[in-house]
């Protein structure tokens, strides 16, 4: 703003120029009082010295290179940090370089804005860095849904700050309620647990456990369409001690239902016991194991019977088995024949 002659002679020279200054659009804080789009405002200015309002259409500016862009959509009431440069040209935030000898600036066409304020923790995204006892803290509070597209690898490794350190760190993750989770995989997975080794290629030993822990308000249900491979034991270098215990409950019932075969092999002894007095039944929809034994004591018996009472006639010098022995013993042989016949159906 030019100085009146009454004005330039009313002050020093030293007041003059700071006038000079004060009126000069240099640097102003203002407020967003509407939004264009996501990189133009209209902001006013949160000092007004005058009754006339100090509004400005300007720019916004974002942390952003070739290699990372940080921006955030502006929402009314939003503070923002103007700054008028001394050259202003619209293109030069699309052109490398921009030929313009009447470009002007330090004037409100020049301003551009960064969103600013003071920390006041009201945003729906606060990322705080701060100390904990002596603790370095990182902290991310947000509200936001959170949309991640990773095109490349992504590496994430917790690990002790000084190695065969004794310092521990739990690291956990939490779901509430009301927050189910959900992944999705569309390529190979691999999880590995415990598989450190060193500089030969050996396994170093350490404390990989893995413990797993369901409430009975955590059902589980499991769709599994393709093939499966369990190998529990069988280390890189051969056989390594690896005992699977399973311990069920009282009311832990197991209902296995194949519309395929089932294969059990094992090298060494196996036992099935059941402590309580329930029946065992082990068969096919033709008969079970229980019922065909049952059905051989009995044919076993029948032979028993009409051994001990085998009908015989002559002298005892001249025994020889009467009428009704041979249809008995031909009719017991065919019920040892269907029974044996039976026996194959269910049983290999």
């Amino acid at each position: 703003m030019d100085l009146s002659a009454f004005q330039l002679f009313k002050n020093n020279k030293r007041t003059n120029d700071n006038s000079r200054i004060y009126d000069t659009l240099i640097i102003q804080y203002a407020r967003v009082i509407k939004v264009i789009d996501i990189q133009t405002v209209v902001a006013e200015a949160v000092i007004q010295t005058s009754l006339s309002r100090e509004v400005y259409t300007v720019s916004l500016l974002n942390l952003s290179s070739a290699l990372l862009e940080i921006n955030a959509y502006p929402k009314l009431g939003d503070t923002v940090l103007l700054l008028f440069l001394q050259r202003h040209d619209p293109r030069m935030f699309i052109e490398k370089t921009v030929n313009n000898p009447n470009a002007t600036g330090y004037n409100r066409f020049s301003g551009v804005g960064v969103l600013m304020s003071t920390v006041k923790n009201t945003a729906q995204t606060i990322i705080s860095f701060y100390e904990d006892n002596g603790i370095p803290i990182a902290g991310i509070n947000s509200e936001a849904e959170i949309h991640a597209v990773l095109n490349n690898t992504a590496v994430i490794t917790f690990c002790r700050a000084v190695m065969d350190s004794e310092d521990e760190q739990l690291i956990t993750m939490c779901f509430g309620q009301g927050r189910p989770f959900m992944q999705r995989f569309l390529s190979t997975v691999t999880r590995e647990h415990g598989f450190w080794k060193n500089s030969e290629d050996e396994l170093i030993e350490l404390d990989a456990s893995v413990t797993e822990r369901y409430s009975k308000y955590a059902p589980i249900s499991k769709d599994i369409q393709g093939s499966q491979v369990y190998k529990i034991g069988i280390g890189e270098d051969g056989d390594t001690e690896a005992p699977v215990d399973i311990e069920l409950g009282e009311k832990a019932d197991i209902t296995i239902s194949s519309k395929s075969g089932f294969e059990a092999h094992f090298e060494k002894a196996v036992t099935i016991k059941n402590d309580a007095t329930e029946l065992i039944e082990i068969g096919n929809t033709i008969a079970t194991l229980g019922a065909m034994i049952s059905e051989f004591i009995d044919l076993t018996t029948n032979l028993n019977d009409l051994v001990t009472n085998l009908d015989t006639v002559g002298s005892p010098a001249s025994h020889t088995t009467g009428p009704v022995a041979k249809p008995q013993l031909q009719a017991l042989k065919g019920e040892l024949n269907a029974f044996k016949t039976k026996w194959e159906k269910v049983f290999s």
